[in-house]
């Protein structure tokens, strides 16, 4: 090969690149190869097709650069080249082309056989470095990052004995940045990812890896909660790379990246509140200091957040930076409107959210009394004339600090019905969904009754969905969160499809049965019933005698 003329397109190619001049690169790229073949120039033509494959690499040609491979490979073997070091180079782009275009396997065939013709050369050639770096890379793709991370080892290592090839370096510590991430090791992810841009940045070096290295930063954002810096800056990274290449796959993976961040972004309401609280409460608590000891701050009561079900349809009303301060009542006669004031006074915006609160929730937070906000059921009456919701309200949320210990101990009382009144409970909801799903379902399908059918069905999905929180000793939440929140219990956990499927079906009949008989045999697991017969109702005297043995 005349590795001058060669090395005069590299400069000319580099220039090109160096300028963002991508339509030129690629139009001289193929006036240089026209020019090659009329003057047969072989040596010439192989390395202006590997070129070629790194363009259409870059820009997610696939096909084209395939097309392109195939011939490489053909003029290798028509000129008996398939062993020679221009060989390896030309197998080391096929393969690096099959790895983005996810071809795998095809691509791990092609490095196996650079790394046979590549120990010809000396241990510290950077050619050899680059395919380490390259192979290093399709590892890292299959999953495997022990072998990704000792191939990519092994190419710094080489490059650090090279002089002028701190690029090399700067793209090394990228790559073994983000395996270190996947690795969950993320302080020693951070120090190369450091090493890497302040190359980049120092040698004003702005390529697709300078871009992928910046893409490690802005996931590093979004570790450290700074979501809104992430996003940013993988919109200026997308920006660039668009303008550049084009929607090529570097610019599809940060786009997925970004994505993945906004999900994460949508922070529950209860963490906002929390961190909230660690910016701004406790330094405004340091006013009231001698009566901190009485204090429990944290944040429960009504609201999606509270339960932990907010969603982004939850940000338009009753959601955003806020808490609770609960006192005992002599202390809250005492301070609640000076306290109150200060909290009034703290900032609206927070991680940007602002507190939306409509005119049924502005009590919600805020300075409490516990005697008020909390109720306190001290018998069998009480227990059941108090509303399920009420006592959820008392112990969903989170407490964030409880100086006092009341408010601790009032949730662990309330954290659900004494045994009797479980057991109540249980039998009154088996009895509706026996009634309505084994036997007045059918009766009222035969009169044709659709209004009185809706009823009947959905009677029965509550009862069931009352059964399920009854048996995970959990307290049903409001109506529109009742059937989702069945994800977070264990027992029955599996009629939450079934449930879904009973809406959806013609057959409902059947559905419903089997939803019965899944019960029962939960009953029998649990011991509440011996009871052989398939009508539920036939348990409730059982579950009732349980009680009344008690």
């Amino acid at each position: 090969m005349h590795c001058v003329n060669m090395n005069k397109i590299y400069e000319q190619l580099d220039y090109f690149y160096a300028h963002q001049q991508l339509d030129e690169a690629y139009a001289y790229l193929l006036n240089q190869l026209n020019k090659a073949m009329q003057d047969s120039r072989d040596d010439l033509v192989l390395g202006l097709l590997s070129e070629l494959m790194g363009y259409y690499r870059v820009t997610s040609q696939f096909d084209l650069g395939y097309t392109i491979a195939f011939q490489s490979e053909k003029i290798l073997l028509s000129h008996h080249l398939e062993n020679t070091i221009e060989a390896g180079t030309c197998y080391l782009n096929i393969a690096t082309l099959y790895r983005a275009g996810g071809r795998y396997l095809e691509a791990l065939d092609y490095y196996r056989k650079v790394e046979v013709i590549y120990q010809k050369l000396d241990q510290h050639d950077e050619r050899l470095a680059s395919f380490y770096n390259n192979i290093s890379l399709l590892y890292q793709e299959l999953g495997d990052l022990d072998k990704a991370i000792n191939y990519e080892t092994k190419a710094l290592s080489i490059m650090q004995s090279i002089h002028h090839s701190e690029v090399e370096i700067a793209i090394t510590y990228s790559n073994l940045s983000q395996m270190y991430y996947q690795l969950n090791q993320n302080d020693q992810a951070l120090d190369y990812l450091n090493q890497s841009l302040s190359l980049f940045e120092s040698l004003d070096y702005l390529d697709t890896h300078y871009y992928a290295a910046l893409s490690l930063k802005a996931y590093q954002y979004s570790l450290d909660h700074q979501y809104e810096q992430s996003l940013q800056l993988y919109d200026d990274i997308l920006e660039k790379l668009n303008e550049l290449y084009g929607h090529n796959k570097e610019y599809q993976i940060v786009l997925e990246n970004k994505k993945n961040v906004e999900n994460k972004s949508h922070i529950k309401g209860l963490e906002l509140c929390e961190k909230y609280y660690q910016q701004y409460g406790i330094e405004m608590l340091e006013n009231f200091k001698e009566y901190i000891s009485y204090m429990a701050i944290g944040l429960c009561g009504e609201g999606s957040d509270c339960l932990g079900y907010d969603d982004e349809l939850s940000h338009d009303h009753d959601f955003g930076p806020c808490f609770c301060i609960w006192l005992p009542k002599n202390i809250y006669d005492k301070i609640h409107p000076d306290l109150q004031k200060a909290y009034d006074a703290l900032p609206k915006n927070f991680m940007g959210f602002q507190r939306n609160t409509t005119s049924q929730a502005i009590h919600r937070v805020g300075v409490q009394c516990i005697d008020d906000f909390f109720v306190y059921p001290q018998n069998e009456e009480d227990w059941l004339d108090i509303d399920e919701m009420t006592l959820l309200n008392c112990i969903n949320g989170k407490i964030f600090v409880d100086n006092y210990g009341l408010v601790t101990k009032i949730r662990e009382y309330l954290l659900y019905y004494p045994k009797n009144i479980q057991l109540m409970k249980l039998a009154k909801n088996l009895h509706l969904m026996s009634q309505c799903g084994q036997y007045n379902y059918q009766r009222i399908l035969q009169r044709k009754d659709k209004v009185a059918l809706q009823l009947c069905l959905s009677t029965f999905i509550d009862a069931t969905i009352s059964v399920i929180y009854i048996l995970n000793q959990k307290y049903k939440p409001y109506y529109k969160w009742s059937y989702y929140g069945i994800k977070d219990c264990v027992i029955l956990n599996d009629l939450k499809e079934s449930l879904h499927y009973l809406i959806e079906s013609d057959d409902k009949e059947t559905i419903m049965e089997s939803i019965c008989q899944r019960v029962i045999f939960e009953l029998k697991k649990l011991n509440l019933t011996t009871c052989e017969s398939s009508f539920l109702d036939d348990h409730v005297s059982y579950i009732l005698g349980v009680y009344n043995d008690r």
